[in-house]
């Protein structure tokens, strides 16, 4: 994408079909900025290059284990930029889910539930 936003590594035959500009919001702690890519096989976030290194860890969720994508509802936060996001939930199989800070919300729920056929 950028300098700041590096592309993920992708495994033989694995290709990115989107990304969207997200922030990784932890259960607890600080949330991470970065990019979530949408590829042919996994989601992966890849947090962007000034994230500390505590918090630099590549995520990657196995596509065929996310079973829905939903709006917390009432959840909205203010970037430094002063844009609002909302939060969105990418619930997995095994019932534990990943949530993200997005802007364009119910655009990005939209393509994600369509790649993910959920």
């Amino acid at each position: 994408m950028t300098w700041l936003f590096p592309e993920p590594e992708l495994a033989v035959g694995e290709v990115i079909e989107g990304k969207i500009k997200a922030q990784l919001i932890p259960p607890h702690g600080a949330q991470t900025t970065g990019v979530l890519y949408v590829t042919n096989r996994d989601l992966v976030f890849v947090p962007g290059r000034g994230t500390p290194k505590g918090r630099a860890i590549i995520t990657r969720l196995a596509r065929r284990r996310c079973v829905s994508v939903t709006s917390e509802v009432g959840r909205v936060s203010v970037g430094l930029g002063g844009g609002a996001s909302r939060r969105v939930r990418i619930a997995l199989d095994d019932g534990r889910g990943v949530t993200f800070g997005v802007r364009n919300a119910d655009a990005v729920i939209s393509s994600l539930r369509r790649a993910l056929h959920v």
